[in-house]
This record gives C-alpha cells, sequence and structure tokens, in this order.
C-alpha cells in the first residue's frame, strides 16, 4: 500500500490543465486585441486594409469573437470534441474578420500562425495541414477576387501564405522529431511502470516491513502493507515522521531514535536490541536494519532526496525462545553436575580401593551408588530425548488406536513394577473403541503417568482407565486417566508441577530419584495432541491425572460395566 505512484490513463496526455488553461486565455486574449484594433479602426482616420470594410461588418465580426472567447472561458472545453467545436468558430470568425477588416495586414499571418499552432496542439498535424491549406486557399481567393491596381496586394497574399506554410513544415519537422522522443520516453515509461508494479508486488509480498525514510526529515515516503501489521494500524503513514510511530528503547530502557540512527551516513546498521512499546503498554522487541539508498553515480536517490530503507522484524518469539533455550542449558548443566560428580567420586574411590584391597562390601556399595547415578543420567537423557521430540513434533503422525487394546498393553507391560512396590495395578475401561492420535505421544504421556503413580504410591493401588464423555461440542469423548492412592500433591506445589527440573520439597519425593522432566514432557506431549493435562490430588489422598480425546465417530457403544481386573 502507498509505495508506488500511481499512472491514470488518459486520451490525450498534452490536453492537460496547464494547456487547457493557456489555450482559453490566449483566445480571451486576442478577442481583447482584435477588439482594440477595431476600436482604433473606428476612432482614427486610418483607413481599413480590407476594400470590403463597414462599421456594421467590423461590429458584427468583432462582436462574434468577443463572444466567442467569454463562451469558451464559462463553458471550459475539456475533450478534443469540444475544442474542434471551437476552433472550427475561431476559423470561421477569423475569416470574416480577415475579409471584412483586416485584409492582407500582417495581423492576419499573425492570428493564423496561433491558430494552425493551437490545431496542431489540439487535433494534430493532418487537422494542422488542413488548416494551412484552408488558410491560404482563403487569402489567395481574397486577393484574387478583390487585386489591386499594382498587384502589390496580391503579392503579399501570397508571401503570407507562402510564410504560412513554411511556419507549417518546420512544425511538420519538428512534431516528427518529437513524435521518435515522445515514442522512446513512452517505451522508457511503460517500461518503468512494470518495474515499478514488480517492485510493489515484491515489497508488500514480503513478510518484514519495509519503509522508504528521507535521512534529513525523518520522514516515510514509501512502505508496505507488512508495516500496518506490524504498528497495528489501517491509517496511511505516508508523510509522518518515522519516530512518530515507533516509539523504541534499547534492554536498558533508554530511549533510541531511527531519526538519529538514519543519519549516519553511508553506513548500514543493524540493531537487534530495541523494544518497540504500543500506545496501550504492549511491547515488542524488534529487529532493525537500515541500509542507504545510493545512485550508481550520486549519493542521492532516484527521487533526488538522501534516503535510508528500514527493514523491521517482530522478533519477540524468536528472542523468548533464545532466552528460554539459554535458561534451560543452563538449568541441564545445573542438573548435570550433581550426578556427574557423584559418579565420578564413586568411581574414583572404587578404584582407590581396589589398589589398596579395600573391603569388598564397601566397594560394591561404592559401585551401586555410580551405578545409580549413571541410571540417572540415563533417565535424564531419556527424558530430553523426549522432550526435544514432542518440541518438535517428531513421530507425531496420527493412526487409530484401540482404547482396549492399548491400555491392556499398558498394564501388562508396568505390572511387574507393581508387584515390586506390593501394589495393585488395576484397569478400568468403561469406553470401546478408537481414538486417532500420535502413537507415540499418548504411550509417552500414559508410561510418564504410570512410572509416577507407582513411585510415589506406598500403599494401595494405581489405575488405569478410561470412560466416556457425552454432551462436548465436538461429539463424545474419552477420558483416560491414571489413579493412585499415592502421597498426593498439595495446592502449593500443584501451581509448579508441570515446570522443568521442578521437584516438590516433600522428603517423601525427595527419597525417590527424579530428573524433574516427566511431567513438563507430558504437558509438552498433551499440548501437540491438542488437548491438556488435568490433575486432581488431595495431599496424603493420592492423585488423577487424566485428558481428553475425540472417539472416533463409528465407536458408538455406550458406558460399559466396569471391567475391573487386578493382579
Amino acid at each position: 500500500m502507498g509505495i508506488m505512484a500511481k499512472v491514470g490513463k488518459v486520451t490525450n496526455p498534452r490536453l492537460n490543465t496547464q494547456l487547457l488553461h493557456t489555450i482559453r486565455f490566449a483566445g480571451l486574449f486576442i478577442a481583447i486585441l482584435i477588439t482594440a484594433y477595431s476600436v482604433f479602426l473606428y476612432f482614427s482616420r486610418v483607413q481599413s486594409p480590407s476594400p470590403l470594410y463597414s462599421d456594421g461588418s467590423m461590429l458584427f465580426s468583432t462582436l462574434a469573437f468577443m463572444l466567442l472567447a467569454i463562451a469558451q472561458a464559462i463553458f471550459r472545453p475539456s475533450d478534443r470534441r469540444s475544442l474542434a467545436v471551437y476552433l472550427a468558430l475561431y476559423y470561421l470568425t477569423a475569416t470574416l474578420y480577415a475579409v471584412f477588416v483586416m485584409g492582407d495586414a500582417p495581423a492576419v499571418y499573425i492570428f493564423g500562425i496561433i491558430l494552425i499552432i493551437t490545431t496542431e496542439i489540439v487535433l494534430g498535424s493532418r487537422a494542422m495541414v488542413v488548416a494551412v491549406i484552408y488558410c491560404a486557399t482563403a487569402m489567395i481567393a481574397f486577393g484574387l477576387l478583390y487585386p489591386d491596381d499594382t498587384g502589390g496586394h496580391l503579392a503579399s497574399i501570397v508571401i503570407s501564405a507562402i510564410m504560412m506554410s513554411g511556419t507549417v513544415a518546420v512544425l511538420l519537422w519538428m512534431n516528427s522529431s518529437n513524435l521518435v522522443r515522445l515514442e522512446i520516453y513512452q517505451d522508457l515509461k511503460i517500461r518503468e511502470e512494470l518495474q515499478s508494479k514488480s517492485l510493489e508486488t515484491v515489497i508488500n509480498s514480503l513478510n518484514d516491513a519495509v519503509l522508504g525514510v528521507d535521512t534529513d526529515t525523518g520522514i516515510i515516503h514509501l512502505y508496505n502493507a507488512a508495516v500496518l501489521n506490524l504498528l497495528d494500524t489501517n491509517k496511511d503513514i505516508t508523510d509522518l515522521r518515522v519516530d512518530s510511530l515507533f516509539k523504541l528503547t534499547n534492554e536498558d530502557g533508554e530511549t533510541v531514535r531511527l531519526a538519529e540512527l538514519i543519519r549516519t551516513p553511508n553506513k548500514f546498521i543493524e540493531r537487534g536490541d530495541l523494544i518497540h512499546t504500543y500506545n496501550n503498554g504492549q511491547k515488542i522487541n524488534l529487529y532493525i536494519s537500515i541500509s542507504p539508498i545510493r545512485d550508481v553515480f550520486t549519493d542521492l536517490d532516484v527521487a533526488g532526496m538522501r534516503g535510508v530503507i528500514i527493514i523491521a522484524r517482530d522478533i519477540t518469539k524468536q528472542k523468548s525462545l533464545d532466552d528460554e533455550r539459554d535458561e534451560f542449558i543452563a538449568v541441564v548443566s545445573h542438573e548435570l553436575r550433581t550426578p556427574v560428580a557423584i559418579a565420578e567420586g564413586a568411581l574414583s574411590n572404587i578404584q582407590f580401593l581396589i589398589q589398596k584391597g579395600g573391603d569388598v562390601k564397601l566397594l560394591e556399595q561404592t559401585l551401586g551408588n555410580a551405578h545409580q547415578q549413571v541410571l540417572f543420567l540415563s533417565q535424564m537423557v531419556n527424558d530430553l530425548s523426549a522432550l526435544s521430540r514432542a518440541q518438535r513434533g517428531v513421530n507425531m503422525q496420527p493412526e487409530n488406536i484401540d482404547i482396549k487394546i492399548f491400555l491392556s498393553g499398558l498394564r501388562d507391560k508396568y505390572i511387574a513394577n507393581a508387584k515390586k512396590q506390593r501394589l495393585k495395578l488395576a484397569l478400568d475401561v468403561r469406553v470401546s473403541g478408537e481414538i486417532r492420535t500420535p502413537r507415540m505421544a499418548i504411550e509417552e504421556v500414559m508410561q510418564n503417568l504410570i512410572i509416577n503413580a507407582i513411585k510415589y504410591t506406598r500403599v494401595g493401588s494405581v489405575t488405569i482407565g478410561a470412560r466416556r464423555l457425552d454432551g462436548g461440542l465436538g461429539g463424545p469423548e474419552v477420558e483416560l486417566f491414571v489413579r493412585d492412592t499415592g502421597i498426593g500433591i498439595s495446592k502449593s506445589d500443584q501451581a509448579h508441577i508441570f515446570g522443568r527440573f521442578w521437584r516438590s520439597e516433600d522428603y517423601r519425593t525427595r527419597e525417590t530419584s527424579g530428573t524433574g522432566l516427566g511431567l513438563h514432557v507430558v504437558q509438552q506431549l498433551t499440548s501437540k495432541m491438542n488437548t491438556r493435562i488435568l490433575l486432581r490430588s488431595r495431599l496424603n489422598h493420592g492423585s488423577i491425572f487424566s485428558f481428553r480425546l475425540p472417539l472416533l465417530p463409528y465407536s458408538t457403544t455406550k458406558n460399559q460395566p466396569r471391567n475391573k481386573s487386578d493382579n
């Protein structure tokens, strides 16, 4: 929007407003001169050059000239047709005035040339040739019909006709040269318009905001549609100052003015530390590059003024991801430091004990500690790998999954772990049918929930279940859940339970090993599955983790009787 001037289509590019105004003024000026000449003849003793002169004919032709000029000034012809009518009337009136008033006076030649030039401008070369033939014929006919005794009268008329024809010949030659130049100009103009439209299309297709700004004044003279999206406005910003639109600060809160940045001569500027603040107080991070516009031979741009091109991009999300990545790397490094140090120390102790012939029990204990730390590191690597896959959407192709078969497989997989903890692992499936979701994601979610439930339950049972929910706007749904009778989660901890590397300060939680990534992975994966994980828990009364997925249309079986199996 607004980056290039549009060229309007006109019938005749020469008939502009200034030219029409000049033609009207010339007509009125000639009428005034003729009136003055008529008044001079009437009140002086000078004999009229025309042998047919009379006061009545002089008055009639003069009034005709004046009325024609006044009509042209009032009604103002604006196209070729109306101007052609006025020219024809001027030719007729001028002929009458020449025959009955001027005769072969030099003014006839002057007025004739003015009419002929006007005809060429308005109607073209062919009309001009016709006008010349008409004028020359009328003048010679007048000389032949009313000759003088010496023949000078006719000779004067012939000379005037020759001069008029010569003038027209010169005009035709000049016009032919101008036509060649005009064709070249039109060709260049068309090429420039095509290039301008191509450039306009390219710039408006860019997602980045592009502005052309005058260096000295800071005024915007071109921009693309992305600028309006970035500034959240639909107003025309042409001729506005750039600092009135961008409210910039750096990361230290100091004000930054674009008008000052763009005044740096012949230097490319790139800034990624700027913050733009909207009128409502919202802030975004901006990347801005400033490139000076230079012609091949000069430092001036095509508009004849020094300018720059500013490219602006909203990098808020990228900045947030970069900050999140840096924080993540710092936290991972911190979390890895402890188990690595413990494993390294344990292995060093083992090596020392072997060299010194240490107690076998002490060796076994130290080796067990090292093994536990290696298992912890392995678990963290697996959790980080799962988190990476969740964030990148790897292996997230949806497929149809039978609910009963899927949950039964999970129970069979983890029943041995539950027996080691002397727990019951129950299956409570109250719906049959299929869901469509990525298998990798739902398996990772359910496995994390089951492992956590077994880990934090000392007495009682862990239940893997599913139930049908009707009445949703999108049709029936399936709620999959993992319920335990474990230690529960306090309300204060529930607000942080899905954070990365977060673990409760409860001593019972600290007694078990864990990376603090399992539930964060669950939250990320359920988000990729277009659902969210829900938690219901009371301290010392167990927890229920659940999430919902749409039931496929052909899965119409109503709630089944409870099918609960345990070990």
